[in-house]
């Protein structure tokens, strides 16, 4: 299930990287609220790709929570 979810998400930032490769020279600058968007919702993609690899298979996400050491 995670490597279907993995390749989901892969496809999605390839997309978005496509799309904003196109956008882009579109625009007058890089600060057209349409690329800062897209720009945004790709390093989010992003983001979760990489959490996607780095949480063992099943883990939840701890939220706010610390180790406390002794």
């Amino acid at each position: 299930m995670v490597m279907m979810m993995r390749s989901t998400v892969t496809a999605k930032i390839e997309s978005l990287r496509s799309e904003l490769n196109e956008l882009a020279p579109q625009k007058d600058k890089l600060v057209d609220s349409a690329v800062i968007r897209l720009s945004q919702e790709l390093d989010r993609m992003i983001m979760d790709y990489y959490r996607s690899r780095t949480r063992p298979e099943g883990a939840k996400k701890a939220r706010g929570s610390r180790c406390i050491q002794n």
